[in-house]
Parts: structure tokens; C-alpha cells; sequence
């Protein structure tokens, strides 16, 4: 579960690669899921996510820029799984 909340007025976004109000970025069960944001920063950073276990090619880090009340998907970089 995950969600975005404007501290100065509480209002709630979804989350990036949301799928009905829920992040639609799971865990890759074979890694740690890590999630990088600053206050002072646009930028949020999700490692080890994957948008389809099936597609081990979804697996990898995702770079996200909040602009305009949401997130934007600003590249992907595939990281193969750790044996």
C-alpha cells in the first residue's frame, strides 16, 4: 500500500502505476523492494518492482517525477533478479 499526501492540505494522490486507487508495482519476492524520495525533491525512485512476475523483463527500477499533482514515469531500468 502506498499513497501521496499533501502535507499543507491533506489531500491524498495515488500512487504511481496506480491501478484503481493501488500501486500497480509489486515486489519482486527475489529482491527487497526499496523507495527513494527527499522532501526537497520531485523525484521518487522505486528498486526492485515489477509490473508482471511473468515478464521478468518488468523487473527493475523505476524513476518517477511528481509534476502537476501525479506521477510521471520518467524511465525504467531493467535489473535482472538476484539467484
Amino acid at each position: 500500500m502506498m499513497a501521496t499526501v499533501d502535507a499543507k492540505t491533506g489531500k491524498v494522490y495515488d500512487p504511481p502505476l496506480s491501478l484503481h486507487g493501488s500501486l500497480d508495482l509489486q515486489l519482486d519476492h527475489l529482491s527487497d523492494m526499496e523507495v527513494d524520495f527527499r522532501p526537497d525533491s520531485s523525484l521518487l525512485v522505486l528498486r526492485n518492482g515489477c509490473r508482471d512476475f511473468a515478464k521478468r523483463s518488468s523487473c527493475g527500477i523505476y524513476y518517477f517525477n511528481w509534476k502537476d499533482n501525479h506521477f510521471d514515469l520518467v524511465k525504467f531500468v531493467h535489473v535482472e533478479p538476484k539467484m
